[in-house]
């Protein structure tokens, strides 16, 4: 009761000093109503205690006389704290009054203008009501932890007093920040815990600019993403107000995706693949969910996937295949019927549905499976499958087919026996029968045993109780390596058969086969894999050797390197041609196309043990391909002109020459992460570049309605427009030009 009175007795003087500064500072005025607190008007000002921490000042507020009031915040209406002379309220109520420093991210407080801030005020509450432990704050204030407002460096540790809640202004300016450090922590939290259920609010993701603006970024200077799908939009004349438009589509659930175009690409095998071009535009939502995707289900994705994925791809699969099928006898080479037309869209969201809770989310990836797609100008629906060529469909093959590695482990498990493989006798008699004579000291006899040694396997590779299988997969298509029998390996193929028939997919009868590895020569990921007949040895000691088993040879095709060099137009009927499509560019242009098709094929291939062989035969064709072309393109005779006139490598005349690698046999040129999203990287990166909120046009300087001005190739540059040289100058593919100019480029030439 004596404390109770001693705060009310130091409230009611409080009030008083504040009634006798209020009116001398207003004169005669007085309000009509004086019952009610008239509006405030926050000043910030900086405390002589604590320097730049910020406090907030209001100019006043009518006190209700006699009744007590205890001094506490509200939790309606405006900011109500204390005004008038803060120092002399502080120093007589003893209330240290700390509020966060001013960041440009966050502003406590009330701006001392009369101008409406940029957004809405967010009101933090902190603990009301008695303070704990031996701290006498007293009653009545709000207590809010030092951390949540503050550096606890400068404010101290502990708790600190205010006597309302704080109000923040946020500042589209530091989203971005917020966005990866959600993001970021999503990914975190489903890596530490890859088998939870995510509960979270994911949608929110799609509400937010900065993901779109990632998304665009990552999709703007690809080529395929400036052809068309059933409407001429592409990314040419993007602005910020398409994308929040897409915001306020997604916030009320209406967003639709645009039907896609189907197109058939011819098949090596004579068939042909069903190819689905969406809308451009579709794609960045695409991309955005595909982001968010991955962050959830790649922590459970198994290690033998190598398909779509960060840091992994074609070369990490073939990796894995020659370190671990070095003993492996029998191998299944598999491939799946359709596997992307085939999907089940019901089973497929089962599995989506069980690990994400978010129905908003998961609703709108059962749009992107129904949209359907127009073949011939009419429409078909979407029943099975997920469209090849859409950006988030590889993804959910990978979800889908998770349930095959899943089902491969536990095979493997049940199926793998023993630590290590026994001794083969014979080599363990010549052993023994060396060791004797080494006894003896017979150096005749030894040098005889250690010779059948040599040409013996150290262990048996049929051993029963010694059993090994292993699994890789990249997409649809998968290997099986078994060290086993023949039989053990055919009621394999048949128990994953059974599993695909329970998935609702088909075994490719004429694509899956089994190979003996030490015979035969198996195809996987345009690789041919095959047991090596060179036996290699190492040193031991001094006049000793040890052999060495016969590792995984790793093979470039070169009968289909020829023939896709012919399907291409550099070969015909065998011999190297020129291709006259590219005869209209530069020199320099010429070479450029020549030398990336040369660097691409030996990129892929450079972990091979032909590449010498690969590169003789790919660089002479061409080599002698340009060759012609130049000679057709300059009006000259022969290849010998062409060498004499700009070189044998072509370096006079210009700033190209031909691609000359020196290459060299070496197994460990494995290309790893084909598929690399580092998204930390991303979300730093995307502020330097255009931001598309942010931008002026590159040719008036106007910042009303900016779009961008988008090419598909810059060979397909017109020197005649002003944009086009704008770009040439830059070597990029995209400008910021208003609608006006941007409609000026499209119309008229300059």
């Amino acid at each position: 009761v004596r404390n109770c009175t001693l705060i009310s007795i130091a409230s009611l003087t409080c009030l008083h000093f504040y009634l006798m500064l209020t009116t001398s500072e207003l004169g005669e005025e007085e309000s009509s109503d004086p019952n009610t607190a008239s509006l405030l008007k926050g000043i910030t000002g900086t405390s002589q205690d604590e320097p730049g921490v910020s406090q907030v000042v209001p100019t006043m507020v009518k006190a209700i006389l006699p009744e007590e009031q205890f001094l506490c915040g509200s939790r309606d209406g405006l900011l109500r704290a204390w005004c008038g002379k803060n120092q002399l309220l502080k120093s007589m109520t003893r209330s240290d009054f700390k509020v966060c420093q001013l960041n440009k991210s966050t502003i406590s407080g009330i701006n001392g203008t009369n101008v409406q801030p940029k957004v809405g005020y967010v009101l933090i509450g902190g603990t009301i009501g008695w303070p704990k432990g031996s701290n006498a704050y007293g009653h009545g204030f709000t207590v809010v932890p030092v951390s949540l407002y503050a550096n606890p460096n400068r404010l101290g540790r502990g708790r600190v007093k205010g006597n309302n809640f704080i109000i923040s202004r946020r500042y589209s300016t530091g989203s971005a920040n917020i966005v990866s450090d959600k993001y970021v922590s999503l990914i975190e939290r489903c890596e530490k815990f890859p088998d939870k259920v995510v509960d979270r609010d994911i949608y929110k993701f799609l509400l937010d600019p900065n993901m779109y603006l990632i998304a665009y970024h990552k999709l703007r200077s690809n080529p395929g993403n400036m052809t068309p799908g059933i409407s001429p939009e592409t990314l040419d004349g993007i602005s910020s107000e398409w994308i929040d438009q897409i915001i306020r589509s997604m916030k009320d659930e209406s967003f639709q995706f645009n039907p896609s175009r189907r197109v058939n690409i011819p098949k090596a095998n004579g068939g042909s693949r069903p190819l689905s071009v969406a809308s451009p535009r579709d794609k960045i939502v695409q991309e955005v969910i595909r982001m968010v995707l991955d962050a959830i289900f790649n922590p459970t994705f198994s290690k033998n996937s190598h398909g779509f994925m960060a840091n992994r791809g074609c070369h990490s699969a073939l990796k894995q295949i020659y370190l671990q099928f070095k003993g492996v006898t029998w191998v299944i080479e598999g491939d799946i019927s359709k596997c992307f037309d085939t999907i089940d869209h019901h089973k497929l969201m089962r599995i989506i549905e069980g690990k994400i809770t978010d129905r908003r989310f998961t609703n709108l990836i059962w749009k992107a499976l129904r949209v359907g797609y127009f073949e011939f100008d009419v429409y078909q629906h979407s029943l099975t499958g997920t469209p090849q060529g859409s950006i988030v469909s590889p993804l959910l093959c990978n979800i889908f087919m998770n349930q095959l590695d899943q089902f491969m482990s536990s095979l493997a498990f049940q199926f793998n026996k023993g630590d290590k493989p026994r001794l083969n006798n014979e080599y363990s008699a010549h052993a023994s029968a060396l060791a004797r004579a080494k006894r003896k000291g017979d150096l005749d006899r030894m040098k005889v045993e250690m010779a059948a040694m040599r040409k013996l396997n150290s262990i048996d590779f049929y051993d029963p109780n010694f059993r090994r299988l292993y699994y890789v997969r990249y997409a649809d298509d998968w290997i099986v390596g078994i060290r086993g029998s023949l039989e053990e390996t055919r009621n394999i193929l048949n128990k994953i058969d059974s599993k695909l028939s329970e998935l609702g997919l088909t075994l490719s009868q004429e694509k899956t086969k089994i190979a003996n590895i030490n015979n035969e020569k198996v195809l996987f990921l345009g690789t041919l894999i095959s047991r090596s007949k060179h036996r290699r040895f190492t040193m031991m000691n001094v006049g000793t050797t040890r052999r060495l088993g016969l590792g995984i040879r790793l093979e470039a095709p070169l009968d289909r390197v020829r023939r896709k060099l012919t399907d291409a137009g550099f070969i015909k009927e065998g011999i190297p041609s020129p291709k006259f499509i590219w005869m209209h560019q530069s020199k320099d242009q010429i070479l450029h196309l020549y030398n990336s098709v040369y660097r691409g094929i030996l990129n892929y291939y450079s972990f091979t043990h032909n590449i010498n062989q690969l590169n003789s035969i790919v660089g002479l064709t061409l080599k002698s391909s340009v060759a012609k072309l130049l000679a057709a393109k300059f009006s000259l005779s022969t290849r010998a002109q062409v060498y004499k006139r700009f070189g044998r490598l072509f370096e006079k005349g210009g700033r190209v020459k031909f691609y000359d690698p020196q290459v060299k046999v070496n197994i460990a040129n494995f290309k790893t992460g084909q598929y690399i999203d580092i998204i930390q990287s991303l979300f730093a990166r995307h502020k330097s570049v255009a931001n598309l909120y942010n931008l002026a046009c590159a040719k008036c300087g106007s910042d009303y309605r900016v779009e961008m001005h988008h090419i598909k190739m810059m060979k397909n540059l017109d020197s005649s427009k002003w944009a086009d040289r704008q770009l040439a100058k830059v070597n990029r593919k995209q400008i910021p030009l208003c609608r006006k100019c941007h409609m000026e480029h499209h119309t008229t030439r300059h």
